[in-house]
């Protein structure tokens, strides 16, 4: 049986279905025949990572203490291995959102560049509409003062010609005459 290991490589799995290491493998037949602890550093296995097999246990004890080890070794990888793909998939979306935090900020941006424009242009259409009130005020004023003026000559030119009625000589024409002009 053969297990596919998180680099793509293929490596025989035990009998419980769990791929395992060559180098473990090795490592355990190592200490097996071995039985010390240069064939540990061989190996490249820390003594700690390993049970404690006593001199005196009888070789299949030594087997099944360290196929429980190895197998627990395996539940440990694959519980990183999960964590790892979980933390993976959290990074992803973070990523997603920050980009599309980061899209919907650059939409914004545009959007307020275009209100400052518009609002620039409409301060700008303010000012000139301001400036012709002004100038409007400016000719309804001096239009009012016209009128004024214009209404105190006419006063004056009305008493001026009541005046003038009062001192001329009167009518030739007799009274209670009608002129009839053809």
């Amino acid at each position: 049986m053969t297990g596919l290991q998180p680099n793509g490589c293929r490596v025989a799995a035990s009998p419980g279905g769990f791929p395992v290491r060559r180098g473990l493998c090795r490592a355990v037949l190592a200490l097996l025949v071995l039985g010390s602890e240069a064939a540990l550093a061989a190996s490249g296995v820390q003594a700690a990572e390993l049970p404690a097999v006593a001199a005196e246990d009888d070789l299949s004890a030594q087997v099944e203490r360290l196929t429980a080890h190895i197998h627990g070794m395996e539940g440990k990888l694959k519980e990183s291995a999960a964590a790892r793909r979980t933390a993976d998939q959290a990074r992803m979306e973070a990523e997603r959102r920050l980009a599309e935090n980061l899209q919907e900020i650059a939409r914004l941006n545009a959007q307020l560049g275009l209100l400052r424009e518009a609002q620039a242009a409409l301060e700008e259409r303010l000012a000139h509409a301001q400036e012709q009130h002004n100038r409007s005020a400016e000719r309804l004023v001096v239009a009012e003062e016209q009128r004024c003026r214009l209404s105190r000559e006419g006063e004056a030119q009305a008493r001026r010609g009541d005046g003038l009625d009062l001192r001329s000589d009167p009518d030739p024409l007799i009274s209670g005459a009608t002129l009839v002009i053809p």
